[in-house]
């Protein structure tokens, strides 16, 4: 049995990337600059953040049509993401793929769960207990089918400041339905929060990769290049730049 090896230091071939913080803080744009040819699971209709000139990026259209009947569209992205689990699309070798983001994926999930099972409450909303229990299953099931992806696996999710059950403390945590929120974030090696900062220069864009404030985030690959460093550029190469020269 050989030992494991950090021989080289490079850069990963494989890595999950558990990407949160508010809306505008950069999420997408770093995405966006993630090891390419890519597929990218549209929630968030935000294609313009990965059109540039020189990015090659899949999306499947029908998948966020929304003339089709949601479930004839969850079917479409079940079938999609059991394709994607080799690797590959139309024969084109991927090396990344991106959900963008959480938030409108649980969404399509509850309107998904009211399609399936037509109970409603007192109010003609969803039965919480119910519908709410369905969700979980359905984005559940989604994680684990991009988190099979044989390459970079980056998925975006939304902040959200919350009172903590016991302390009163008002804490930054990621915007899941229900314990997802605790259970999601341990399922990646990388969580990561996104900020954005005004300076006298305009906006800087960064990735923390340690707790911060209420927020809190954490980085396997940085111990593996043996940095210190905190705070990197959102972009994934100067991410990698940094951590190999603050290596041992």
């Amino acid at each position: 049995m050989p030992f494991i090896s950090t021989e080289g230091r490079a850069a990963p071939s494989t890595l999950s990337i558990l990407l949160y913080g508010a809306f505008g803080t950069g999420k997408s744009t770093f995405a966006a600059t993630l090891p390419q040819p890519g597929y990218l699971l549209d929630f968030d209709d935000t294609a313009i953040s990965y059109a540039r000139e020189g990015m090659q990026w899949w999306r499947e259209p029908a998948l966020w049509d929304r003339t089709l009947p949601i479930t004839q569209r969850w079917d479409l992205l079940r079938k999609e993401l059991q394709s994607l689990r080799d690797g590959t699309i139309q024969g084109t070798a991927l090396r990344s793929i991106v959900l963008d983001s959480t938030t409108s994926l649980a969404r399509m999930a509850m309107e998904y769960a009211l399609a399936l099972n037509r109970q409603r409450g007192p109010d003609g909303g969803p039965i919480w207990n119910v519908h709410r229990s369905m969700v979980r299953n359905l984005v559940e099931e989604v994680l684990g089918y991009v988190l099979a992806f044989p390459g970079i696996r980056c998925v975006i999710a939304h902040s959200e400041l919350v009172k903590h059950e016991i302390t009163g403390e008002i804490v930054g945590q990621v915007n899941l339905p229900g314990k997802l929120t605790v259970e999601v974030p341990s399922m990646f090696d990388e969580v990561w929060l996104a900020s954005a900062t005004k300076t006298k220069e305009g906006m800087r864009y960064e990735i923390n990769l340690e707790p911060t404030g209420w927020f809190q985030a954490r980085s396997r690959l940085r111990g593996f290049f043996g940095s210190s460093i905190a705070t990197v550029p959102n972009e994934w190469n100067a991410i990698i730049n940094i951590m190999q020269k603050k290596g041992a």
